[in-house]
């Protein structure tokens, strides 16, 4: 089938480090969503907005701090993840996301359920 690529031989960067970009670009762009719509959060505004600019500076915070090194990255990635599903589930839920039996249902019980499966598998 061919070999395995790595990762870090063909993007530059490992892929810890992608994680934590893509969690600050994504909550980057999340929290300019609903400033843009001025529509958006329909229920309490101020908590979404705040919940939403501590979590940018806590993924900036992650990523200044696991960049050069593997192991905090290793260290902070459960808690990040929880994190990461938390924040996600309060800011949906405080838009008008998509309702609780549509998507988030699969996302809430089937995606967590397979991260500890993978993890628990041995190397």
């Amino acid at each position: 089938m061919g070999r395995v690529m790595s990762w870090h031989k063909y993007m530059g960067c490992t892929l810890g480090q992608v994680i934590a970009l893509s969690r600050l670009v994504l909550a980057s762009v999340f929290l300019l969503a609903i400033y843009i719509d001025p529509s958006q959060p329909k229920a309490a505004p101020a908590a979404a907005y705040a919940i939403l600019a501590v979590y940018v500076a806590s993924a900036a915070a992650i990523v200044l701090f696991t960049w050069r090194d593997w192991w905090p990255d290793y260290r902070l990635a459960w808690p990040a993840h929880i994190l990461d599903l938390g924040v996600f589930a309060m800011v949906v839920f405080s838009t008008e996301g998509s309702p609780v039996h549509s998507s988030l249902s699969h996302f809430s019980c089937c995606y967590p359920r397979r991260c500890v499966g993978a993890a628990e598998r041995p190397s």
